[in-house]
C-alpha cells in the first residue's frame, strides 16, 4: 500500500553511531535495531494526524506498509496502548544518514542458515514511525517482511523491589575453556527484556556447550530442548529450550570448591561417572526437599542447547549439580543462556529482582550489559573488565 508522505525528523545524532541506550550489548544483537519510541538510526517518528486516525479506526492503514516509490519501511500504531513490534527484513536496508544496515545470521529447523535484519520497536499510542530505506537486491519486488506484533506493557509492577536473599551463585564453574563471562542484556534491555515476565533477566555470554549448574537445590518443574532454530528472526520468539527449578531459598549459596575436569565437563554433573556429590549449604533442608516454611523462588534457563538436559520434570537436583548445556537455541543473537527469576510459575507471573554473589564487599552486585565478569569454583564472581563497546 502506498501511504502518504510525511516530513521527516530523526532522533539525535552522535559522532559515534549508536542503536541501543538501554543496558544491551550491541555486540551481543548482530543484526539487531532497537527503536523504543525513538533512536539514532530511524528516519522520523510523529504523532498521528486526524485523518490518519480517521483512516486507522475505519481499517485503511496497516500495521506495517512500505511505500513503493521510495521504498520507506513504516510502522502504524493505531490503538491507544503501546505495541511492540519485531519485524525481519531479508533484504538489505539503509539508515537515516545513508549507512547500510548489518544483518545478522538465523537457523531455521532444517538447519538452513540465512542473513536477516531484524527491527525491534515499541510504538506509543496513536503515532507513526518511518524505520529505514529498503532496498531490494536487483532492485525489483516488495519484500516479504515478517513480523511479531503486540501490545507493549508500560513497565515492571515493582521494578526495584529486591529481596536480598534473592542473590546467587554464577550458573557456571570455571574451566580452561571458560573463566570469565560477559553480560550482553541486563535487566530492562530493550531487546526482550521489557515486558513484566521478562524484565529481570539478564543475558550471559557463553558457548554452545558450555555446562550450566543448578543455582540451588530444589525440583525440575519444567523443562524441554527438542527446538532448534536459533538467530534473530522473529519466527523464533517462542521457539525457545529451558529448564525451571524449584529452588528451596534456604539452599542458595556458594558451591562446594571443587574443580571441573579439563574436558569443560562439571564433576557436579550427578549423571556421570566420577561426579562427586554436592554438598549444601549449613541452612539447605535435608535431601534439598525443602522445609514447609521455607521460601521458594523459580528460576529459570533458556536458550539451553537442543538435547542437552541431564534432568527431566519431577527431579530434584542438588546446588551446584549439572542441569543442562548452554545453546543458542530461540530468539538468540549470539550464544548465552538468560536467566530469570520468579516468585511463581504461572506463565504471565512478572520477574523478580535478584543479584549474584560477589567475592567483594557487599557480598552480592547486580549485573550490568557490557561488563566481564571471572568466575570462581564457589560460585562468587567479580568484575574484571569492562567489554569493549560504545553502548552503556
Amino acid at each position: 500500500k502506498k501511504k502518504k508522505k510525511k516530513k521527516k525528523g530523526g532522533g539525535s545524532h552522535s559522532d559515534h553511531w549508536t542503536f541501543t541506550t538501554t543496558p544491551v550489548l550491541s555486540k551481543a544483537i548482530p543484526g539487531c535495531y532497537i527503536a523504543h519510541n525513538d533512536g539514532d538510526w530511524i528516519l522520523g517518528r510523529e504523532k498521528a494526524q486526524e485523518e490518519d486516525v480517521a483512516a486507522m479506526e475505519r481499517g485503511e492503514l496497516p500495521d506495517i506498509a512500505v511505500d513503493p516509490e521510495e521504498m520507506i519501511l513504516t510502522v502504524y500504531n493505531a490503538t491507544r496502548t503501546r505495541r511492540s513490534y519485531y519485524l525481519t527484513c531479508p533484504c538489505p536496508a539503509v539508515d537515516a544518514r545513508g549507512r547500510r544496515l548489518d544483518h545478522g545470521a538465523t537457523r531455521d529447523s532444517d538447519g538452513r542458515t540465512t542473513t536477516v535484519t531484524t527491527f525491534v520497536v515499541v510504538l506509543a499510542p496513536l503515532s507513526i514511525m518511518d524505520l529505514c530505506y529498503l532496498r531490494p537486491v536487483g532492485g525489483g519486488g516488495m519484500p516479504d517482511i515478517a513480523s511479531h506484533i503486540s501490545d507493549a506493557p508500560v513497565g515492571h509492577p515493582a521494578p526495584g523491589v529486591f529481596n536480598p536473599a534473592y542473590v546467587l551463585p554464577f550458573p557456571f564453574a570455571p574451566t580452561e575453556r571458560l573463566h570469565r563471562v560477559t553480560c550482553g542484556q541486563a535487566f530492562g534491555g530493550e531487546l526482550t527484556h521489557y515486558h513484566p515476565n521478562t524484565f529481570h533477566a539478564v543475558d550471559l555470554q557463553c558457548d554452545v556447550g558450555t555446562p550450566l549448574l543448578a543455582v540451588g537445590s530444589g525440583e525440575v518443574v519444567a523443562a524441554r530442548d527438542h527446538c532448534s532454530v536459533s538467530g534473530i528472526h522473529c519466527r523464533n520468539l517462542f521457539e525457545w529450550n529451558s529448564v525451571m527449578i524449584r529452588i528451596s531459598v534456604s539452599s542458595l549459596g556458594p558451591y562446594e570448591a571443587t574443580s571441573p575436569d579439563s574436558s569443560g565437563s562439571s564433576p557436579r554433573d550427578g549423571q556421570g561417572e566420577g561426579g562427586s556429590t554436592p554438598v549444601g549449604g549449613p541452612n539447605e533442608p535435608s535431601g534439598g526437599k525443602g522445609d514447609v516454611h521455607d521460601k521458594w523462588i523459580y528460576v529459570e534457563y533458556v536458550h539451553i542447547a537442543r538435547g542437552s538436559l541431564c534432568v527431566k520434570v519431577g527431579d530434584r537436583v542438588q546446588r551446584g549439580q549439572m542441569i543442562c548445556k548452554a545453546g543458542d537455541v530461540g530468539f538468540c543473537p549470539t550464544p548465552h543462556v538468560h536467566l530469570q527469576v520468579h516468585e511463581s510459575n504461572h506463565p504471565e507471573a512478572p520477574t523478580v529482582r535478584f543479584g549474584f554473589l560477589s567475592a567483594d564487599t557487599p557480598g552480592y552486585y547486580f549485573p550490568e550489559a557490557g561488563l566481564t565478569y571471572e568466575l570462581s569454583l564457589t560460585g562468587k564472581s567479580r568484575v574484571c573488565a569492562p567489554s569493549n563497546d560504545p553502548t552503556p
